[in-house]
């Protein structure tokens, strides 16, 4: 059972991640991020991921935005280390982390 929990879990984030790139007209994001979300959820809930997931797509959104990537395939790939970098601070320096809406 709680394996199926966590599954779920999973694609929620995913699905949620995948949605959050198509309002922006990102490509999908690389294989690796899926592998950060399962480690991810082992510490956070669901919506707070969907804050490191929302923070980290608008990074890479700007970072295209603001020309400093080579292409929108280039800005999505700082995705999976964005969401690494945000989870281990959120871990180190005790933050309370905003908890998302789910989207329905």
């Amino acid at each position: 059972m709680k394996d199926l929990i966590y599954l779920l879990s999973e694609e929620e984030v995913l699905k949620y991640l995948s949605y959050s790139l198509q309002q922006l007209q990102l490509p999908e994001a690389p294989k690796k991020t899926k592998e950060v979300i399962v480690e991810i959820l082992k510490e956070f809930s669901v919506s707070e991921i969907y804050y490191f997931v929302k923070k980290s797509v608008d990074n890479a959104h700007l970072f295209f935005a603001k020309g400093n990537a080579d292409g929108k395939r280039h800005a999505v790939n700082t995705i999976p280390s964005k969401l690494i970098q945000l989870a281990n601070r959120a871990k180190n320096e005790g933050w309370d982390v905003y908890k998302y809406n789910r989207t329905y």
